[in-house]
């Protein structure tokens, strides 16, 4: 029996080899492998890329696999902002949540508070940065 722990991440180079990378693929709703390319990076953009753009790069749903018969190089980087870095779209910088945005302004340490509660705690769910989407229906 294999298991896996599908994440999203705030920001991460990845560097995997052999490929045992998979991002989930919402149009094909499986998930496929990633396979590296000679002299360069896997980026996955995280969490607060997808707030940055308003959606435009999506945190992608991903596992790595194990593989016995081959070892495995991973050297993963992860980038963060201060605790008190309000993480609002970029693309308009808004002062407050206006109707071009999909997700409100949030502080990194909020979120990273509550992810951490929904990892650690019996939340019954765990926090996704869709939690902080706009419902604009309203509006």
């Amino acid at each position: 029996m294999m298991m896996y722990i599908l994440v999203t991440h705030f920001q991460c180079i990845l560097m995997i080899d052999p490929s045992s990378l998979q991002v989930y693929s919402r149009r094909h709703r499986k998930f496929i492998r990633v396979i590296p390319r000679p002299n360069s990076f896997t980026i996955n953009i995280g969490d607060m890329m997808q707030v940055w753009s308003n959606d435009r790069y999506r945190s992608p749903i991903h596992r790595v696999l194990a593989n016995n018969q081959l070892r495995r190089f991973s050297a993963p980087y992860f980038l963060n902002p201060s605790y008190g870095s309000v993480i609002i779209n970029q693309s308009k910088l808004p002062t407050r949540a206006s109707k071009d945005s999909v997700y409100k302004p949030f502080t990194w340490g909020e979120f990273r508070r509550r992810r951490f509660e929904g990892d650690f705690g019996d939340c019954g769910t765990e926090i996704q940065i869709s939690d902080w989407k706009i419902n604009h229906s309203h509006l």
